[in-house]
C-alpha cells in the first residue's frame, strides 16, 4: 500500500491519432488518459484494469480482473502475535519457504506466550539437516527519522535440544524491500538457542520457557516503505521451536510489548452474496468492536455510486444494499471502519 506503479501500453496498430483512456477503478487516478500512466493504491485489495484505444480505425478495449494485487502494509508499533490467523497459507502479512520439502513453519494452538497461538517448526521428527524459513510481509519504517531515528526489533522464541549433540541455528535477516538482497543481522547457535534437552516434542508450558531477542541493528537505510525481515532455522535432527510477540517499535528495548494494535477494529469475514446481483447484494463482515461503519459501491471509473454507514456491533453483521439502479458491471464494495479500509470486487448483472 502506498506505491505507485506504471502501466505500459502494448497495444498494436496505433498511430499518432490514438487516444488512450485507461480506468483505474479503486486507485488514483480513477482514469488516465496518458499512455504509459501511473497509479497509486493506499488500500490493500485485488484491482481490475481496464484499457480502450480508439482511433481513425476504430476502437478496441480490455478488461483484466485482480490485475493488481495491493499487499496489506503494517505500520509502526508493529506486533505479530499470529492470533489472526489458521494457517500461512495465502497470507499478505507471512509467508514460508520451505525448499527441503520437510515440516514447515505453521499456526499451532498447543502454545502461546500470550493469547492462544504461535508460530512453529514441528522438529522433532525430521531426522537430517533442513532449512526453513518464516518471512514477514511490509512493514512501513517511513515514519523514523532517518538522522536520529531508532528502531528496535524484538522476538520471543522457545526451544529445546533434543540430544547434547544438536547443531541447529537462528538466523535474522532484514531487507529494504521484496527486490532487495536479505542482510543477516541475528545469529543464534547451539547452546545459545537452549543448552536444555528435552527428549520428547518440545512444547512450552510457562513463561520460563521463552526467550526474549532484542535487535537495534536497524540501520536507517532500511526506513522504507517495504521493510521486511526473516528468521531462517537450520536444524539438525534436533526439537521444535516456537516464536511468538514479535514487536517492532520507535526507540531502545523495551520489556513490554508496545502495541498500537488496540486502538483498531479488527474488519474479518466479508462475504458477498449474491455474487452476481441484480436487485440487491448481501454483505455480511465481522467487527471486533462495535463501531460505525461505511459501505460504498465504486463504478469501474472510480466513481462512488452508492454510499450507506451503518452502527456495525461486535461480532457478525450484514446489510443489505439495493442495488436494481445500477448498470450491469464490474463494482467495488468499499468498507471503512475506524481508518480500516477493506474492498471486495462483485458484479451486477
Amino acid at each position: 500500500t502506498g506505491y505507485c506503479i506504471t502501466l505500459t501500453d502494448e497495444s498494436v496498430n496505433t498511430d499518432g491519432s490514438s487516444l488512450y483512456t485507461w480506468h483505474f477503478p479503486g486507485g488514483t487516478p480513477a482514469t488516465s488518459t496518458d499512455v504509459n500512466p501511473q497509479v497509486c493504491y493506499d488500500v490493500p485489495g485485488d484491482y481490475d484494469i481496464a484499457l480502450v484505444v480508439e482511433n481513425q480505425a476504430g476502437s478496441d478495449s480490455i478488461y483484466q480482473i485482480n490485475a493488481v494485487h495491493i499487499s496489506e502494509t503494517a505500520t509502526l508499533p508493529y506486533f505479530e502475535g499470529f492470533e489472526n490467523y489458521a494457517n500461512f497459507i495465502n497470507l499478505d502479512q507471512w509467508e514460508t519457504y520451505n525448499p527441503n520439502f520437510n515440516q514447515a513453519f505453521m499456526i499451532t494452538t498447543n502454545a502461546a506466550l500470550s493469547g492462544n497461538k504461535s508460530a512453529f517448526l514441528y522438529n522433532y521428527s525430521q531426522i537430517g539437516d533442513f532449512e526453513d524459513e518464516l518471512i514477514s510481509g511490509p512493514v512501513d519504517l517511513t515514519s523514523l527519522d532517518p538522522s536520529t531515528g531508532q528502531v528496535t526489533l524484538s522476538f520471543r522464541y522457545s526451544y529445546r535440544k533434543k540430544n547434547a549433540s544438536n547443531d541447529e541455528w537462528l538466523k535474522v535477516f532484514i531487507t529494504k524491500s521484496c527486490n532487495d538482497p536479505w542482510v543477516q543481522r541475528k545469529t543464534i547457535h547451539g547452546d545459545q538457542l537452549s543448552p536444555l534437552i528435552s527428549t520428547s516434542s518440545w512444547v512450552p508450558s510457562t513463561e520460563n520457557d521463552w526467550t526474549t531477542v532484542h535487535m537495534t541493528n536497524i540501520t536507517s537505510s532500511y526506513f522504507t516503505g517495504d521493510f521486511r525481515f526473516k528468521f531462517e532455522f537450520e536444524s539438525n535432527s534436533g526439537n521444535s521451536i516456537y516464536f511468538d510477540n514479535i514487536n517492532i517499535y520507535e526507540g531502545g528495548p523495551s520489556e513490554d510489548i508496545i502495541s498500537g494494535l488496540e486502538e483498531n477494529v479488527a474488519l474479518n469475514d466479508i462475504t458477498l452474496f449474491p455474487n452476481p446481483a441484480s436487485e440487491e447484494l448481501n454483505v455480511l463482515f465481522s467487527l471486533s468492536a462495535a463501531e460505525s461503519t461505511q459501505l460504498s459501491i465504486i463504478d469501474i471509473t472510480g466513481k462512488s455510486v452508492l454510499t450507506r454507514t451503518v452502527d456495525g456491533a461486535s461480532g457478525s453483521n450484514l446489510v443489505l444494499l439495493n442495488t436494481h439502479e445500477l448498470s450491469p458491471g464490474v463494482y467495488i464494495l468499499k468498507l471503512d471502519v475506524e481508518g480500516v479500509n477493506k474492498q471486495v470486487r462483485f458484479v451486477i448483472q
